[in-house]
């Protein structure tokens, strides 16, 4: 029997937490809406994905999620989820995730992490620019996962409900592995750029 889908929110409203919020609830996965601080981004992110937009103010709706989804920058991870915790909406029912590929769970959620009952990496290993385009496209893309046992296991549901693969990360290891990801991914386009241009000016 197939697990059911946990009931999902989305933080975020930049390409990634649009993608996400929309190609989970074109998945069939729960989405309840989508939150972020800046109504002028919330709306027609939570437009494109099809979901409910919330903002300023987070919303009593987190208190029927299960699965919280902080897709917001790296270095923000920790605010956002602090604040969010703080409003008392968000506690030891929920699971939180990032989608960091530089940064452990443990690492991301530390200030937090005695007062939430569950955190997790979901790591989308592919570029996102359009993430209209994206929400359509999640199948076969690999899914960087790791955190404690409810963290890791939020992950690798979701993951497979959009029709990736997970990959379980060591979490010790996440800066050297976003490190290859970065030279294979970024690198190896630099580098094709050059050769076509040495090509051109060859005629």
């Amino acid at each position: 029997m197939t697990a059911r889908s946990p009931n999902t929110f989305v933080v975020g409203s930049g390409p990634v937490a649009t993608a996400l919020a929309g190609g989970l609830r074109l998945a069939g996965v729960p989405v309840l809406g989508l939150w972020s601080r800046s109504q002028a981004s919330a709306r027609p992110a939570a437009a494109r994905a099809g979901v409910a937009a919330f903002s300023p103010a987070p919303p009593d709706l987190l208190l029927e999620a299960e699965v919280l989804i902080v897709a917001v920058r790296d270095d923000a991870v920790a605010e956002v989820a602090g604040r969010l915790v703080a409003t008392g909406l968000v506690g030891e029912r929920h699971v939180l995730l990032h989608c960091s590929g530089a940064h452990a769970a443990a690492e991301a959620f530390a200030p937090i992490a005695d007062r939430i009952g569950g955190a997790g990496t979901l790591h989308p290993l592919r570029a996102i620019t359009d993430p209209r385009a994206t929400m359509r496209s999640w199948k076969g893309t690999v899914f960087g996962v790791e955190g404690d046992g409810r963290g890791r296991a939020a992950a690798t549901q979701l993951a497979q409900a959009l029709g990736g693969t997970p990959l379980a990360l060591d979490g010790a290891a996440m800066v050297r592995r976003h490190a290859a990801a970065a030279i294979a991914s970024n690198y190896v386009v630099a580098l094709l750029d050059a050769a076509v241009g040495l090509l051109r000016s060859a005629g």
